[in-house]
């Protein structure tokens, strides 16, 4: 997730095709695209623009840059006001072997390692890092998604303390 702060006359958000309102906001969203641009803020005019789904700070800049294109020829005025900021980075891969989740489970909790097992709730282990601070969840497929992150520097060593963790189970 990547946030910035702008300022947009939200009067006539509602009246824009690819805008939904709802209860804290409004959503814009791309037909062609899995990105979507969250509008918060009480203010009619200062807003916090919480932006999903982009996979570089180039392919969120090109969907602002259309999202503001639209409001302009709707007639509504749009300005930022701050730099992108990545906020959260969620990274997916996949292990080479399988795993059984209950089994690693009951060798972690007595472990230094912060780690949750709710089969009945969710299908994966959770695995809490402090360094780099982040939430690493393996599935028994070999499945990973690691989220939490604030930089790419920092994906691949999360990656090699979980498998430094995995080898001593």
């Amino acid at each position: 997730m990547t946030m910035c702060k702008a300022e947009i006359n939200s009067n006539n958000l509602a009246k824009v095709d690819n805008i939904e309102s709802s209860d804290n906001g409004y959503k814009y969203s791309f037909s062609e695209s899995n990105i979507k641009i969250g509008i918060f803020g009480k203010d009619s005019f200062k807003k916090t623009l919480l932006i999903y789904g982009g996979k570089s700070k180039k392919e969120v800049k090109k969907h602002l840059k259309r999202m503001s294109k639209e409001l302009r020829e709707e007639g509504i005025d749009i300005s930022f006001s701050t730099d992108l900021k990545i906020r959260n980075l969620a990274v997916g891969g996949r292990f080479e072997t399988k795993f059984n989740l209950m089994k690693l489970f009951s060798s972690l909790k007595d472990s230094d390692i912060n780690v949750e097992y709710e089969p009945e709730q969710f299908p994966a282990v959770f695995l809490y890092l402090e360094d780099p601070s982040c939430t690493f969840l393996l599935f028994s497929t070999g499945k990973y998604v690691l989220q939490g992150l604030k930089s790419k520097s920092e994906i691949q060593p999360a990656i090699r303390k979980v498998k430094k963790v995995l080898k001593y189970t």
